[in-house]
């Protein structure tokens, strides 16, 4: 794991919300192992991701996912669906329940490279990576990392400060995210 990610995930841990967060320093030791937690029957990412092998676009029910229940086709499903690692399914996110994706509608995740944090958004609360325990934790990780991606079906937002033109242009065309 990304040591950056490391530290602000340990940050999240470590803050109580309603505070000021936690700022990391370089010399701070990142000590807290994440849990990982099973999906149990969240499917959001069957919904908000796309997936082009399977020609499913983002904000549609994948065909393949018995919503409630999870993929049909577990162990035979498509490289993106094995690769892609959800933030709240790796324990990134603790014990925050409302965080859930699919109690918060958004699927939070990192860049390919596990630098920037991305919020996939359910294109019915648009506004849902800005709310309750996912859009703290969002916040907290774009304050401790410098910037994050917000993903809204075709639509992309940088959040944050540092970017430079060809990251932005990178982005906007999806490269470097799930």
């Amino acid at each position: 794991m990304n040591q950056r990610l490391k530290m602000a995930a340990v940050a999240l841990a470590l803050t109580e919300y309603g505070n000021k967060p936690h700022r990391l320093t370089k010399q701070e030791p990142a000590t807290v192992a994440p849990e990982p937690k099973p999906c149990g029957d969240c499917t959001m990412c069957c919904k908000i991701m796309a997936v082009e092998e399977l020609a499913k676009p983002a904000g549609k029910w994948c065909p393949d996912c018995k919503i409630g229940e999870g993929c049909g086709r577990y162990e035979t499903r498509p490289e993106p669906c094995r690769a892609f690692e959800c933030a709240y399914a790796k324990g990134l996110m603790f014990d925050l329940e409302d965080a859930r994706p699919d109690h918060s509608k958004v699927v939070m995740s990192f860049t390919t490279d596990g630098a920037i944090p991305v919020a996939y958004v359910d294109k019915g609360r648009p506004d849902a990576w800005r709310e309750g325990a996912a859009g703290r934790w969002f916040d907290l990780m774009v304050k401790n990392l410098g910037r994050g991606i917000v993903v809204q079906g075709n639509k992309r937002l940088a959040v944050g400060r540092g970017w430079s033109k060809a990251e932005l242009a990178k982005f906007q065309s999806g490269e470097g995210l799930h």
